[in-house]
């Protein structure tokens, strides 16, 4: 009996060894269907698309296209950046740049005994990151160039060298009185590297226009030529070529 029940054990042990040998592996599981939880529902489905960028600061990276024109402050007026700059449209004022240069348009009160144009100046100056520690006297006693553009005279003004960063070049100013009390200052720097900005600021000077008359057409106003008060014979300039404004 005791014979008989080891034969079987072994009998058994051999089946098990060689039902072992010859077991196949099953292929592995296919993956388990995704989630249907509502967070991953909403993370499967495509991102909303952004809202349309409103060019209120540089950061956004708007550029300039031939048909751009923003206002001036709050007159009314537009200007046109200078194309393929990028720009911002503040509450208070325009603002371009590109790797070189940088404009800034507001306007102001003229009439304005606490806020006059040095201090308007200096305000934005500082916010393109002009550096004006030390100078006393902002403004010569007459601009170096008087020019037409359109309806308005507009003066412009070379202040001399400044530094942007680590960017060397000149400071230059130009300001015009509107009809009304307000009058446009811009602020523009260019450095010596830029050969093409000075041209790209004073195409934007010309650009100034009045606000549209309600039921005309968008089309910027044909602009006509102011005549010059005076004919005062123009200060030495610090390099920019102020003559290319016709």
């Amino acid at each position: 009996m005791r014979l008989e029940f080891i034969r079987s054990l072994a009998s058994l042990a051999a089946t098990v060894t060689l039902a072992a040998c010859t077991h196949v592996v099953p292929a592995s599981a296919p993956p388990p269907p995704p989630p249907t939880s509502a967070s991953a529902v909403a993370a499967s489905e495509p991102a909303p698309a952004s809202p349309a960028s409103k060019c209120e600061s540089l950061e956004e990276a708007c550029v300039a296209a031939a048909h751009t024109r923003t206002t001036v402050g709050r007159s009314g007026w537009t200007i046109a950046p200078p194309g393929g700059w990028k720009f911002a449209q503040k509450e208070d004022a325009t603002i371009a740049a590109s790797a070189g240069a940088t404009i800034a348009v507001t306007t102001y009160d003229r009439l304005s005994k606490s806020r006059s144009r040095d201090v308007v100046f200096r305000e934005i100056a500082g916010g393109l990151g002009v550096d004006l520690a030390g100078r006393e006297v902002l403004f010569p006693k007459r601009p170096h160039k008087r020019r037409p553009v359109g309806d308005v005279v507009v003066s412009l003004y070379e202040l001399g060298r400044a530094k942007v960063s680590q960017q060397e070049g000149v400071l230059m100013v130009f300001t015009t009185d509107l009809p009304s009390e307000a009058a446009v200052l811009g602020v523009a720097f260019v450095a010596d590297s830029d050969k093409s900005a000075p041209g790209q600021i004073l195409r934007s000077i010309e650009s100034l226009n009045p606000p549209l008359v309600p039921g005309a057409s968008l089309e910027p106003p044909r602009a006509v030529k102011a005549r010059l008060s005076s004919d005062e014979p123009d200060e030495p300039n610090y390099g920019l070529d102020l003559h290319t404004l016709h």
